[in-house]
């Protein structure tokens, strides 16, 4: 199974926006291009041509009862409205990893580094919420959660030793068989390297 797309996800997002918000996205682009200070212009020193998509983000946060991925689609679909560039996938990533999930930022920096040593072909797609790694399709997805990055992988058909680390459960749609949570860099071991590079293998 292909993993949607960011534009695939932010399209079902709005969908539900109205029933989730109480306002449709037009009334929402209408707030945050009125009302927040670096779309307007009332914010010092931002130029509004140049708002950002963080400052846009963190303002809505401030004044709207909504959650951060609402917050984060508000503001990206505001700003491509205005004309404004997309997200950077840096800006997706660091999005994810903001707030109480950014202690988990290395645990995240170091899957993504251990992927990149498994051979030539690895994709970093980031999206919303997540980040899959591919070799032209999926093998891995890597998704914070309250206290540990979960990665789940793709296994061709279980691993070669299994432990009580790895768990045997499709997770995200089936997008993965197994998955492991990881709540420091010390579990990015050689072991789970070793299941990686199967994943990784396995979409040769």
């Amino acid at each position: 199974m292909q993993p949607r797309s960011t534009d695939a996800i932010a399209a079902s997002m709005i969908r539900n926006l109205e029933s989730r918000t109480g306002l449709c996205l037009d009334e929402w682009i209408e707030i945050v291009a009125a009302e927040c200070p670096a779309v307007n212009g009332s914010m010092d020193g931002v130029d509004p041509a140049q708002a950002e998509h963080r400052d846009v983000r963190r303002w809505i946060l401030d004044h709207y009862q909504v959650g951060p991925k609402t917050a984060w689609l508000i503001a990206a679909v505001t700003l491509r409205h205005l004309g404004k560039v997309d997200p950077s996938q840096d800006e997706l990533v660091d999005e994810q990893y903001s707030g109480r999930y950014a202690p988990l930022r290395p645990v995240y920096d170091a899957i993504v580094f251990a992927a990149r040593q498994l051979g030539d072909g690895v994709e970093i797609r980031p999206a919303i919420g997540h980040v899959t790694l591919a070799r032209g399709r999926t093998f891995a997805v890597v998704k914070p959660r309250l206290r540990a990055v979960r990665l789940g992988l793709r296994l061709p058909g279980g691993p070669e030793a299994p432990t009580d680390r790895l768990i045997a459960k499709p997770w995200m749609k089936k997008r993965a068989t197994h998955f492991i949570d990881l709540a420091s860099l010390d579990e990015v071991d050689g072991e789970l390297q070793g299941w990686m590079k199967q994943a990784y293998q396995a979409r040769a």
